[in-house]
């Protein structure tokens, strides 16, 4: 089979989008083949489709039917270069797996990549869980959720629990962010891929961070600090309830060609 693809880099969040059509039962096995360092090598695979609303310009269905705000942000830079969208800002509806309604995504290109702001799906629902005696918050958001995790713990339990605690989580994807001080390193599970993955950096992960921290705060805006780059987030909470959420991320395509599995 030959498929082709672009591969895009958010904040270092390596994105496989498959831009040839698959058959929805093929995709979590073309997926875990396109991942593979002697494959394409990414941290997570999309696939774009034509959208079921007018108001969307494309469709982005994730390989395990989650949502994923990095794949969004590579989604817009797709478009942009594809239309050739210069500094002057524009919005995309943009569909996306786990979100019942289009987001209206906004991109502008910036020093070779893209800049694009995109809204969070809501509710934002909080949580507690307990993980080795400690209690630690937990962030529903619609198709994936997020522990937010000292940064100081080991992380030798991520890849020892993760499965475990996704089983107690019913949720279509799964994030343990290590954060403390506006740094973060995040480890994602796909439930129905089965992969586990340290990311270069978690959009819907700091979109988390940040609308945990806006409970105190009323607004939270930061700069989150990860393996591949920096995400930031904005989050406005009123009476305990988020209201709004939003990240923006900076992308750069690096790979374009022809895959064969």
């Amino acid at each position: 089979m030959k498929l082709d693809f672009v591969k895009i880099s958010p904040a270092g969040n390596t994105t496989i989008l498959i831009t040839s059509p698959v058959e929805p039962r093929l995709r979590a096995e073309i997926s875990a083949a396109v991942m593979k360092d002697d494959s394409v090598a990414g941290e997570q695979v999309g696939f774009l489709v034509k959208p079921t609303r007018s108001d969307a310009a494309i469709r982005l269905e994730m390989m395990g039917g989650e949502f994923c705000a990095n794949a969004t942000m590579a989604a817009c830079a797709y478009l942009a270069r594809r239309d050739g969208i210069g500094d002057t800002e524009k919005t995309y509806g943009i569909e996306v797996s786990g979100c019942p309604l289009p987001l209206p995504a906004k991109v502008r290109s910036m020093d070779g990549g893209y800049v694009s702001r995109v809204p969070m799906p809501l509710p934002a629902v909080f949580d507690i869980i307990e993980i080795r005696g400690q209690s630690l918050p937990v962030v529903h958001l619609p198709g994936i959720s997020h522990v937010i995790v000292p940064r100081q713990w080991s992380e030798s339990f991520a890849k020892d629990d993760i499965r475990n605690l996704a089983g107690r989580v019913h949720s279509d994807a799964f994030g343990l962010m290590f954060y403390a001080n506006a740094q973060m390193k995040p480890f994602v599970y796909v439930k129905s891929t089965d992969t586990a993955v340290w990311e270069g950096a978690c959009g819907s992960g700091s979109a988390a961070v940040a609308a945990y921290l806006s409970r105190s705060e009323g607004e939270s805006r930061v700069s989150i600090s990860q393996p591949g780059g920096v995400v930031e987030a904005f989050a406005r909470c009123e009476k305990g309830d988020v209201r709004f959420l939003s990240i923006s991320v900076r992308s750069l395509i690096t790979v374009e060609g022809k895959v064969y599995i």
